[in-house]
């Protein structure tokens, strides 16, 4: 599902992917919470990527993630149980600690064991006099590590990806979503990867209105994208600019933040087709939401064709699949 080279466009892909979910579910409270916490939002959707992706099953009942892990496992305690039969004191005339010893040494090219490995055994701090005895109880405690994970693994919920040491959704978060600083205005996050150089950017900018920002005297919720707004001659205030008033095509005199983005000045950039579609669809909710007016929505945002809509997420973002 997920490929471990990642590429600018596989977040515009996954983006894509979130969008059509959104569209599907129509589900205001949800794009509320995309739109003011974009980051944890696609955080929790590649979760639920990969958690469809890892127990989907695959073969005899089994989840990939239980048949991979399984086989890992199986292997791995069959090493284990060697080195320790490989290991064993009832025939060498040696100390307990040289054979701890020569096991860890036999064990670390299977898993990476430190010096609490009377841990993972449950023999902590026990004296050992009897050492038949202690190689079948190590056997044994092994053999119960195999099963307790198997038992996790085959559960097939969120909580076993939870269990692993490198979670498999965390770390293609931080690959993929790349940089999450958002627009000061409308809030999109920028495109690019998490340690580019230069300014962040957008290819595209969400209707003000999303974000909450409206006309003061009507209280009509404004349609404008933050591309068309800097290429004209109205202002803003909000709570960076202390409710000073700073004209858009000036957003980057407010502070630092604001320097560090780059909004095109466009006129002919409006709202993509998707968020046009988005407003119609939510246009009370939004109002009530931010406490504003929405009645002068244009009439062409109305005729939108749900396919087309459908077909705009595709071209928006290059989704070639």
């Amino acid at each position: 599902m997920f490929s471990s080279h990642v590429t600018y466009s596989s977040k515009l892909t996954l983006y894509a992917k979130v969008m059509e979910d959104l569209f599907e579910k129509r589900d205001f409270g949800m794009y509320i919470r995309f739109i003011n916490d974009t980051n944890t939002a696609m955080e929790s959707w590649i979760k639920m990527y990969v958690s469809d992706y890892c127990f989907e099953i695959v073969e005899s009942g089994k989840n990939r993630l239980e048949k991979q892990a399984n086989e890992i496992l199986e292997d791995s305690i069959e090493a284990l149980i060697k080195c320790v039969k490989k290991n064993s004191l009832s025939t060498k005339d040696i100390s307990f600690q040289v054979w701890l010893q020569n096991f860890y040494n036999c064990a670390q090219g299977i898993v990476p064991f430190s010096e609490t490995v009377f841990d993972l055994f449950d023999m902590k701090e026990v004296e050992v006099t009897d050492f038949i005895q202690f190689e079948k109880k190590v056997i044994k405690n092994l053999e119960e590590v195999q099963k307790s994970h198997e038992r996790i693994f085959r559960t097939g919920n969120l909580e076993s990806l939870n269990s692993l040491v490198e979670k498999p959704h965390i770390s293609l978060a931080k690959n993929i979503l790349g940089c999450t600083k958002r627009c000061p205005l409308c809030y999109v996050t920028c495109i690019k990867t998490s340690d580019h150089p230069g300014e962040h950017s957008a290819p595209y900018h969400y209707p003000l209105g999303v974000a909450g920002y409206h006309d003061e005297k009507t209280k009509e919720l404004m349609m404008e994208t933050c591309n068309v707004l800097c290429a004209g001659e109205l202002s803003f205030r909000n709570y960076d600019t202390y409710h000073k008033w700073y004209k858009y095509k000036d957003y980057r005199s407010v502070d630092e933040y604001y320097k560090s983005w780059n909004i095109a000045p466009n006129t002919s950039l409006e709202a993509s087709l998707y968020w046009q579609w988005v407003f119609c669809q939510f246009y009370k909710e939004f109002a009530e939401y931010h406490m504003a007016k929405c009645n002068k929505i244009p009439l062409k945002w109305k005729n939108i064709v749900e396919e087309d809509v459908k077909n705009s997420i595709k071209i928006k973002f290059n989704d070639s699949s």
